[in-house]
């Protein structure tokens, strides 16, 4: 097997611009992430990444359409430019191709020493070459700028036509007028080319079976001093090419591999990290190896993880639908074992089910101006964690676009309504007008902020101006109005709770000094007493309404909750029927209603009526509004009683109700 190295020229750009675009990309996995895009861009339908035991080495296998040598000088190598746009910037499987800034293969520069890159093809090579003059024997080999041995030449090269060209007119050679040989073309017979005659060669050279092998020095390249003139440097990456045997299965396949060797101690170290302890409530406090593959989870394009939450809520199209691509599987691989990864969305806190709130959670479509994108934004009753999952990510061709943004919402907002940022994710993906070569920085890391696509985008999410109006907006707007009314209702539930709490507590207290020697507490309740005056006020009801912090309160005996708020039509239904509602006490065998009555200054705080067995307490009593509800119920009540079972003992009254008061049930 003939092995041909060659090392590849890279000429026109400064070392200093070598290293600008090397640190494009940072962290190591959002550069990382730009070869899984490539693998993506090859149509890969598996990606398979293994980190080695040591850490210092990681890889990536795909099964994509592979490169040939060419399109591995061409492409992979190329600055400055990308000719991933043949094709309105489509793959074969009809893939928007995510590469367009032509810096790939400096991203990982900076992390590791070099680049290993094997891959091979079924396609064919084709191009054409220009010459001049009455040249008769043509070296092809030596017009390519891919050395390819002669061996392989030999074997894999055809031409396909030859064509001399003059004044105007063209004279095509037949096969018989021309011979190949070892890469070289000789013109034979009477069709020689002459004197200012243009000859034009197309050729076609056969990449089956055929696997090319590059290695890329990223230590050599980047210490390189800044005077240097790279178009002299050529030997920054050395290019092996040879043919597969016939009984080789590689032959029958198409694949690239690339391994990144040396990685920085840095990159180690991080990658080595172990997970911190206690409660684990962000992806950062992970290990190593969980951060680096979370991360490579959100910013790849390959399917989504779908929570149940938010297939109910957005439905299963609402960021699959318009064609999305993905790579089918990528698996990752480690000395902690394989997992298939799957791009990660928030579906609520794992510890309780989660009950989806339509009032906060806004689908989003936008068709305006070229600029096509769909996707949610959704709020939660809690603050969200993990952390990084706050905010709206932005995908263009179905890759993240640096973290997840607020569009600047958070330098507007103050207050609680900026706190509502932490209980806010949302997806969106951009499918038409956001193009990567005038909207995106080099890394993928932000937008233009000029970019009139990203200016609609941003208008539709946040609004114009200083004030949020868009989407997001309308969304704080009802997570206010929902934490403006649960607190209400709260506030309603725990006043309703205290409420009888104190006559249980007032009810035990009386019963228990009515059994043990309290005679005159029993011939009270058994008398005939009738209330003076309070009976005839205005009941107080301490039932909420008619409205809870603009929400309208309806009364539902059917409910299985003690109350439902229905957030579309504005209405908070309590089940009354509830026994926090229950103004009732049990009173030495006997049932007492207990009634707040708005009663004034001049009546007294409390009567109570044995006939009818009610308790009427002067709500309107201007002690009330010193003491709190509870402690001025339970005090009117019980120096109530104390007056009527002591009938002027002034030590007996005081000792009854102090005991009243104090009562904890023991």
């Amino acid at each position: 097997m003939e092995i041909h190295k060659s090392a590849l020229k890279l000429g026109g750009v400064d070392p200093s611009i070598l290293r600008e675009l090397s640190g494009a990309y940072k962290p190591f996995v959002k550069a990382f992430k730009e070869l899984v895009s490539n693998a993506y861009d090859a149509d890969a339908d598996l990606v398979q990444i293994r980190l080695e035991d040591d850490f210092c080495s990681i890889n990536i296998d795909d099964n994509g359409r592979g490169m040939t040598p060419f399109e591995f000088q061409r492409e992979f190598t190329k600055l400055g430019g990308s000719y991933k746009q043949i094709n309105s910037g489509l793959t074969a499987k009809a893939r928007p191709k995510i590469g367009r800034k032509g810096i790939g293969f400096l991203a990982v520069a900076r992390y590791c020493s070099g680049m290993e890159v094997v891959s091979t093809t079924l396609r064919k090579h084709r191009g054409k070459i220009l010459r001049e003059g009455p040249e008769t024997t043509i070296d092809l080999a030596r017009c390519f700028n891919v050395p390819v041995p002669r061996a392989v030449l030999s074997r894999h090269l055809r031409v396909t036509s030859i064509v001399i060209r003059a004044n105007g007119k063209t004279r095509r050679l037949r096969s018989s007028d021309f011979r190949l040989n070892r890469g070289r073309v000789a013109i034979v017979g009477k069709k020689k080319p002459r004197s200012r005659e243009k000859l034009e060669i197309r050729y076609s050279l056969d990449c089956c079976k055929l696997e090319f092998k590059a290695t890329i020095d990223y230590d050599y390249l980047l210490a390189l001093e800044n005077t240097r003139d790279l178009s002299q440097v050529s030997d920054f990456c050395i290019l092996e090419i040879h043919p597969l045997d016939n009984n080789d299965v590689r032959g029958k396949q198409q694949y690239t591999k690339i391994t990144l060797r040396g990685l920085k101690n840095f990159v180690m170290r991080d990658l080595k990290a172990p997970r911190k302890s206690g409660r684990i409530r962000n992806v950062e406090s992970g290990s190593g190896v969980d951060r680096f593959t979370w991360h490579l989870r959100r910013c790849t394009p390959i399917k989504y993880d779908l929570p149940k939450p938010i297939q109910q809520m957005f439905g299963n199209d609402n960021l699959e639908s318009y064609g999305i691509k993905a790579i089918d599987c990528l698996v990752f691989s480690s000395p902690s074992g394989d997992v298939e990864l799957k791009r990660p969305l928030w579906g609520g806190n794992p510890d309780r089910e989660w009950e989806p709130c339509t009032d906060i959670s806004i689908p989003v479509e936008i068709d305006q101006g070229g600029l096509r994108a769909r996707g949610y934004i959704l709020g939660h009753r809690e603050v969200i964690f993990p952390g990084e999952y706050r905010g709206i990510a932005i995908r263009v061709r179905n890759v993240q676009i640096g973290s997840p943004t607020f569009f600047g919402l958070e330098q507007i907002l103050t207050g609680v309504s900026r706190a509502m940022l932490s209980q806010v994710t949302g997806e969106i993906n951009v499918f038409d007008g956001v193009d990567a070569t005038d909207a995106l920085n080099p890394g993928r890391d932000s937008f233009y902020e000029e970019n009139p696509h990203y200016k609609i985008l941003r208008r539709h999410i946040v609004g114009d101006g200083e004030t949020a109006t868009g989407l997001l907006g309308v969304l704080i707007k009802s997570m206010l109005e929902r934490l403006q009314v649960l607190s209400a209702v709260e506030s309603n539930l725990s006043r309703a709770n205290n409420y009888r709490s104190a006559l249980l507590n007032l009810s035990m207290a009386i019963n228990h000094y009515g059994s043990n020697g309290g005679v005159a507490l029993r011939k009270f309740f058994a008398s005939s007493s009738r209330p003076n005056g309070l009976s005839h006020h205005d009941d107080y009801d301490v039932l909420p309404g008619p409205r809870v912090a603009g929400f309208r309160v309806k009364g539902q005996s059917d409910l299985e909750q003690e109350h439902v708020i229905d957030f579309g039509t504005k209405t908070v239904y309590f089940n009354f029927g509830h026994e926090r509602w229950n103004n009732r006490i049990f009173v030495l065998g006997q049932h007492y209603e207990v009634t707040p009555k708005m009663g004034t200054n001049s009546d007294p705080l409390c009567e109570i009526d044995t006939a009818e067995k009610k308790v009427y307490v002067n709500w309107g009593h201007p002690l009330r509004q010193q003491m709190g509800d509870v402690a001025f119920l339970k005090s009117s009540v019980a120096w109530k009683l104390s007056y009527h079972a002591c009938r002027g003992d002034i030590e007996a009254m005081m000792d009854l109700a102090l005991n009243l008061l104090t009562f904890n049930g023991g």
